[in-house]
């Protein structure tokens, strides 16, 4: 590889150094390591995700979409009362969710060992 190339590569690399890593807002503002909900940094992606799973379309017409909307947090608001005044169990969690969770818990303490 010739050195001009080898040069402008160390250069990019020191500029994502600064910059990314080593930066104002260093590398936690990106990488989704600790995170322990959501397991991602791209909160729109999560929003979009569920708009699809929740009103089976992926874009709506506005009008829609906050009838919709109103619905759902009534209903959600309505659950979160029930289980706070005992009136409901809550849900129970995932068994998926429990084995994903151990799992990472453990290749997080082996990658800080």
């Amino acid at each position: 590889m010739p050195r001009s190339t080898i040069a402008k590569i160390k250069r990019v690399f020191k500029l994502y150094l600064k910059n990314w890593i080593n930066g104002p807002c260093n590398r936690d503002i990106y990488i989704a390591y600790d995170i322990t909900k959501n397991r991602t940094n791209n909160h729109p992606e999560v929003y979009h995700s569920r708009q699809r799973l929740i009103y089976d379309k992926y874009r709506m017409p506005l009008g829609e979409w906050l009838i919709q909307f109103r619905e759902m947090t009534n209903s959600e608001d309505n659950e979160v009362n029930a289980i706070r005044l005992y009136l409901k169990d809550p849900p129970i969690i995932d068994v998926d969710t429990l084995q994903i969770d151990a799992r990472i818990a453990h290749y997080k303490e082996k990658l800080d060992q």
